[in-house]
């Protein structure tokens, strides 16, 4: 918020404009300068609602005004996904795009079984999305990938 100028700085500043020295303590203060800033509707209306607008200022080069260019951000918000099932290590779970498939094994176990493991975690989880199919009175195409048994 800028402050009313006091008397001395306006004689400052006056000394300034009529090209008379000024003192080394008189430097000091520094010179206000009016800008008219070019807004949307949107972002003044965000403003006056006390909200913080991010965005940029730059200069026009065709007009020489000052534009506010706000940042059009959108919140991100994860769509929730369906739990298929919940797998001995880990869950299938079905987007509006894709199905998901996650597994964690520790090492420590050795390769033939974490091999075992992932493979029995899989079948698990694609005799899940199969019954689940099923249920929703959806076939089972050969290209689809879902086990039958």
């Amino acid at each position: 918020m800028l402050k009313k100028s006091t008397k001395m700085e306006k004689n400052i500043l006056k000394k300034q404009d009529q090209g008379q020295a000024v003192s080394g303590s008189d430097q000091n203060v520094e010179r206000r300068v009016k800008k008219y800033v070019e807004l949307s509707e949107e972002a003044l209306n965000a403003i006056k609602g006390g909200k913080y607008v991010e965005g940029s200022l730059h200069v026009d080069k065709e007009s020489g005004k000052i534009l506010f260019n706000a940042w059009k951000r959108k919140s991100s918000r994860q769509s929730d996904d369906r739990v298929i099932c919940q797998l001995e290590n880990g869950w299938m779970k079905e987007s509006a795009s894709r199905i998901k498939f996650f597994n964690s094994v520790k090492k420590e176990i050795g390769l033939r079984m974490i091999d075992l493991a992932m493979h029995r975690n899989l079948k698990t989880g694609m005799q899940a999305l199969a019954k689940d199919r099923i249920l929703a009175g959806e076939s089972l195409n050969n290209n689809e990938c879902a086990t039958k048994q």
